[in-house]
């Protein structure tokens, strides 16, 4: 059954005693911790034998926090293709001469909320409820309170959410239309969830684990395994807009699994290369400046805060990057980076994508793809084997899809475009 190991002190204990002690290690009290699970190789591999082309999370129901009750409240999240983009491949081998395959990892397709959030809102719901736990409330820039707000009501669990002041009207109705409760924080996210933890101390309810939870990695880790199973060849490159980080985290979570299942050489096999938009990039400008001072010891410590986050993107904007010190010696590990784009380019980005690749994205699912075309030549090498998480789609935001329709070019001269600005 599902246990959690401290990442700290190394103590390992009960999926219950790890909720029971609030979310903490009760030996030193550290918030990170992994999941581990009995027959985790034989379950793999298990799963890996399914004769299914898309599956859901319950595929993995037995390698999840919430065992059997992941069924009941999954709602078939996680099952969507993923599909070759050759005319982005072509674009890519145009401007730089490298060959690589792309991959789209459609989690835009989830059928609840259209986004790769539905996964973790999915997972922490069954968790949540196999425990016995009634009330839950969390921080949200937008698309985890509305995939949480979904499937914990599917769960029977009351859900409180906080925004921050600028979030979409659009977000907080979705939440609101589950029956679930909303408020809007006095500031941006970092305020969100200041008010978020004073309220939990109140009410007394369960304060989402942040970006470390592993009712929420556990979930995310699953896109690693459907990746094996489904992929024709081993991807090189896992490519993501990024924001908390919860979803990085979950595939190098994915790949230490599979290696240790034997599936896969070794868990760093794929590079993680992470796009934040330019206006709100503390990652980005922490680990740059880790790598000119040669990575010295305790870098990983050292980390932006952006107080004001300059960005149209409310999903992306956490300007106090918690998971900076655990995120960051993965990404290096692996050999990826992290990289910003800005926020002009995208809706010629997403129109490209909507012609060529019949997929509309959403915003920051247009940055993860803005920021491969944009740092192909540094990121990419010939023969790579890229997925790029499609994390949203553009339902979820149809003001920017109003912006991507206006875009009028014929394919030629969206190419053209890509290819000045991108400076391809």
């Amino acid at each position: 059954m599902f246990e959690v190991e401290c990442q700290r002190c190394g103590r390992c204990v009960s999926g219950a005693d790890w909720l029971r002690a609030k979310q903490c290690c009760g030996g030193c009290g550290s918030s990170f911790v992994k999941g581990r699970y009995t027959g985790l190789s034989r379950k793999l591999s298990a799963a890996m034998k399914a004769d299914c082309r898309l599956s859901s999370l319950s595929l993995y129901s037995e390698l999840l926090p919430g065992n059997d009750l992941v069924k009941e409240v999954a709602s078939e999240a996680g099952a969507v293709a993923i599909e070759r983009w050759r005319c982005t491949e072509a674009l890519v081998e145009r401007a730089s001469g490298k060959r690589v395959r792309i991959y789209a990892h459609r989690q835009d397709a989830n059928p609840a909320t259209g986004s790769f959030k539905d996964l973790a809102g999915a997972s922490v719901a069954a968790g949540l409820k196999r425990h016995g736990v009634s009330r839950y409330c969390c921080a949200s820039t937008g698309n985890i309170g509305v995939a949480f707000a979904r499937f914990l009501r599917k769960a029977g669990i009351l859900f409180t959410a906080f925004l921050p002041s600028e979030s979409s009207k659009e977000q907080e109705a979705e939440i609101r239309a589950f029956g679930q409760r909303v408020f809007r924080a006095r500031g941006n996210y970092a305020q969100a969830k200041k008010e978020a933890a004073a309220h939990a101390v109140k009410e007394g309810d369960l304060l989402a684990a942040g970006t470390t939870d592993p009712l929420r990695v556990e979930a995310k880790r699953t896109m690693a395994f459907e990746w094996k199973r489904l992929m024709p060849e081993a991807p090189t490159r896992y490519v993501q807009a990024l924001s908390g980080g919860t979803g990085p985290i979950g595939i190098a979570k994915g790949m230490e699994d599979l290696a240790e299942a034997g599936l896969v050489h070794a868990a760093t096999d794929v590079s993680l290369d992470l796009i934040q938009p330019s206006g709100c990039a503390p990652m980005v400008h922490s680990y740059h400046r880790a790598s000119r001072a040669g990575f010295p010891s305790g870098w990983e410590q050292d980390f932006d805060v952006i107080t004001q986050p300059q960005t149209s993107i409310m999903t992306l904007s956490t300007g106090v990057p918690d998971a900076y010190p655990v995120l960051a010696p993965l990404v290096r590990s692996t050999g990826g980076g992290f990289y910003a784009v800005e926020e002009r380019l995208l809706a010629i980005v997403a129109r490209w994508v909507a012609e060529q690749e019949q997929c509309r994205v959403g915003p920051a699912a247009a940055v993860a793809v803005a920021g491969l075309l944009k740092h192909q030549k540094t990121m990419l090498n010939d023969g790579d084997v890229v997925v790029v998480n499609v994390g949203e789609g553009v339902r979820r935001f149809p003001k920017f899809g109003i912006v991507v329709g206006d875009v009028c070019a014929s394919s030629e001269h969206l190419e053209k475009q890509l290819a000045d600005i991108l400076e391809l």
